[in-house]
């Protein structure tokens, strides 16, 4: 019987270096031989389309509209791209998935009540890890200033630091999922290192071997 991929979600601020992070565990699992893709939220289905243009300030959504269509969001991605290619043994790594609806939409509305909107992806996927690269807010904004021109809705220093505070009480209230929280202020070949050999114990090589 063929092996469950292995689900490897990457968290973080904007900024903070989780997108290089997931591309580097990809290319070292292709090296590998380990069949992965890799995915993001929002998604590219209509509802993703329509919470990245409320992102980029295009239209404007009430806070529990915008929490609606992030649980929606995810509800579609899970059901038609993540347990697809989880069930034929592809790993999946996914850019943010429900701890990034907690610690976003968390500042405008009780985060126990933007979980609730997300229990029916829930019920059926949660993450086998969560990779937090916890990088200071400060250092998040310069990297978003230096990089690019357009600025997204959540995308201000002080703003940043509530999220952070809010992803720490998010992982509290999912306690069962196995959650890394990864120094991000550092070299990327060395944030790198630390999420490969996590815990002096292998880190993702020895989990993995659950999964291939």
């Amino acid at each position: 019987m063929k092996k469950r991929g292995m689900f490897i979600v990457f968290e973080g601020l904007d900024g903070s270096g989780k997108t290089t992070q997931l591309s580097k565990l990809a290319d070292m699992l292709k090296q590998r031989k380990v069949k992965c893709i890799t995915t993001q939220e929002p998604t590219d289905f209509p509802t993703g389309v329509l919470i990245r243009e409320a992102l980029r300030k295009n239209v404007e959504f009430l806070p529990e509209t915008l929490a609606l269509l992030f649980a929606a969001d995810r509800f579609e991605h899970v059901n038609k791209a993540i347990l697809p290619e989880l069930n034929k043994g592809v790993s999946v790594l996914c850019h943010r998935f429900v701890f990034s609806n907690l610690a976003f939409q968390g500042l405008a509305m009780p985060m126990d009540k933007v979980l609730a909107y997300n229990r029916s992806a829930l019920d059926l996927l949660m993450p086998d890890l969560t990779v937090f690269v916890d990088t200071p807010p400060d250092l998040c904004i310069r990297r978003i200033h230096r990089e690019r021109e357009n600025i997204e809705l959540f995308e201000r220093e002080d703003i940043l630091r509530a999220v952070r505070e809010n992803y720490l009480r998010a992982f509290e209230m999912l306690p069962d999922t196995e959650v890394w929280r990864i120094d991000g202020d550092r070299p990327e070949e060395e944030v790198f290192a630390d999420i490969w050999e996590k815990q002096t114990g292998g880190g993702l090589s020895r989990l993995l071997t659950r999964y291939i």
